[in-house]
């Protein structure tokens, strides 16, 4: 059972208002043509992250070392660019999908690394490393029920949402479910080297 103090914690970045602004225009009308086949609970667009490592259910002692480890590793890398292109769905291929997504275009492959380095720095903490490859990706959407066309989401690399942006800082985040569903708050900023 887990222990109710504790919190659920993951590392995250976010895009900036004027993509997630951009986004949610672009979502209406998805939304609306989706709505005709499936139950999906959507994402806002100011709730728009990409998560790098979720840490799961975490005892408050255990903040102050993440904290610090967090720290060391954001001084250490030097703020990047990435942008918001394509979209898809998980599972791929023929099987009904869970989970519509927004793409991430990192040519140099800075993303990747991060989500690498981080894995090395919290796994002396005691989080586990991740089983599956890191697949970088904004959650737009679950699907509870039916399913969505792949058509619906064919727009490959000649979607794109606004121009590059600058990462210049890790988020750590406490997600809380309330029956409205999840809330995410920013419990610390970890800003990367310039």
């Amino acid at each position: 059972m887990e222990n109710v103090s504790c919190k659920r914690l993951f590392v995250a970045i976010d895009p900036p208002g004027e993509i997630r602004r951009e986004i949610g225009k672009w979502l209406r009308p998805l939304r609306a043509a989706v709505g005709r086949q499936a139950r999906v609970s959507w994402v806002e667009p100011e709730r728009l992250h990409l998560t790098i490592k979720f840490l799961g259910s975490t005892e408050p002692g255990r903040l102050p070392a993440l904290g610090a480890a967090l720290r060391e590793l954001a001084a250490a890398l030097p703020a990047f660019e990435l942008a918001i292109r394509g979209a898809g769905r998980f599972p791929e291929g023929e099987r009904a999908p869970r989970v519509l997504w927004l793409g991430v275009d990192d040519p140099e492959g800075r993303l990747a690394r991060l989500a690498e380095a981080l894995e090395r720095q919290l796994e002396p903490l005691g989080f586990a490393r991740e089983k599956r490859a890191f697949s970088a990706h904004l959650t737009i959407g679950r699907v509870r029920a039916g399913t969505v066309r792949p058509e619906l989401l064919r727009c490959g690399e000649t979607l794109r949402f606004g121009n590059p942006f600058d990462v210049r800082e890790l988020l750590l985040y406490e997600s809380r479910t309330l029956p409205s569903g999840p809330v995410y708050g920013v419990l610390e900023r970890f800003a990367l080297a310039q």
